[in-house]
């Protein structure tokens, strides 16, 4: 029997602003942690626009650059259903302000950060392996990618 699966999206959102800064978002429900903004496509809605709803619904950032899609997904399952997320890389400006006062609440708190910390905060490994990927686009001479 095959599973169901649901697409998805991931957004890495980073700000070239003086170094690069990664946003990461703590969620507070459903289990605790950090991670990227993300969440599930709706009927008939493309990739593209699900990544702006989902980073404008979980930060309230309206004005993203998406510079790259990679070429890996982050997938992982949640009781019965395969959860299938296409992965970003959507440039915005850190000191445009953060609102996480979405209906569902699901972040209590935000981090604009360094590619060490968002490693080290980061909860789940499969997100930091695509962070690294990430990085590598990004900044392929970073120290962090050395000791891989």
């Amino acid at each position: 029997m095959e599973i169901p699966t649901r697409p998805g999206v991931c957004a890495i959102v980073y700000d070239k602003n003086g170094g690069t800064y990664f946003l990461i978002l703590h969620r507070s429900t459903s289990w605790k942690g950090w991670e990227f903004a993300k969440g599930g496509l709706e009927p008939g809605e493309s990739i593209e626009d699900a990544l702006r709803r989902e980073v404008l619904e979980e930060t309230g950032l309206r004005k993203i650059n998406i510079t790259h899609r990679l070429p890996v997904k982050r997938e992982f399952r949640n009781g019965d259903v395969l959860h299938s997320f296409t992965v970003f890389l959507a440039k915005a400006n850190m000191n445009t302000p953060i609102s996480l006062e979405q209906p569902e609440r699901e972040h209590d708190t935000y981090l604009w950060t360094k590619a060490d910390t968002v490693l080290e905060k980061l909860h789940w490994d499969d997100e930091k392996a695509i962070f690294r990927k990430a990085l590598a686009l990004l900044q392929p001479d970073h120290p962090l990618l050395q000791d891989q």
